[in-house]
């Protein structure tokens, strides 16, 4: 890897203009777009790259991954590993989705995208990129940044809708499953090995 000179947008955006804001917005969003566009390896399939195992720190913080998963009602599944009576609202959001499957970056905090001069110059921290329904980037960007202290202002969930589509249903799901079980809640129900 090469050293890049920029900053995190969450060390700059205070100190930058309404304009550059709105250019790094755009920015995004041509990011964004441009990942989502990504050649989809194998139909149906949640999994890593190329067709890997996937990562999230949610769910085990070691290297062992999990999945490929055959299709996103398992993957619904596998991330939801409680018993239905545990939390029936959980479930009758989540048997509603049907989304497309895209390239996700997975970890899309504002520290992960350097600015310079009101232009992003590069993205990084991709361990938990892989292909995932849609709503799965704007749901976790949501619910992740409140655990990352650069961002206990908000700003960055508060600028999400200018570059992402706003899933709020799946949010909601999110958001209770978070409350239930905890953000990383769903490690020890995991059958591991």
């Amino acid at each position: 890897m090469e050293y890049v000179k920029g900053k995190p947008i969450s060390a700059v955006w205070d100190d930058t203009s309404l304009a550059k804001r709105k250019m790094i917005l755009k920015q995004l969003k041509g990011h964004f777009d441009e990942m989502r566009s990504i050649p989809y390896p194998r139909a149906g399939v949640i999994c890593g790259v190329p067709t890997g195992p996937l990562f999230d720190r949610r769910i085990g913080h070691d290297r062992r991954g999990f999945g490929p998963l055959a299709n996103e009602r398992d993957f619904q599944q596998f991330s939801s590993m409680w018993r239905r009576s545990r939390c029936p609202k959980l479930f009758t959001i989540q048997d509603n989705m049907s989304y497309k499957i895209c390239f996700t970056h997975g970890d899309a905090h504002s520290g992960n995208f350097l600015v310079r001069a009101g232009k992003i110059v590069a993205i990084i921290d991709f361990e938990m990129s892989g292909f995932f329904p849609e709503h799965w980037e704007y749901i976790k960007a949501m619910t992740m940044t409140q655990n990352v202290q650069l961002h206990a202002d908000g700003f960055w969930k508060l600028e999400l809708k200018n570059f992402l589509a706003e899933y709020p249903k799946e949010l909601e799901s999110e958001i209770l499953r978070h409350e239930l079980f905890g953000e990383y809640g769903i490690q020890s129900d995991l059958p591991w090995p």
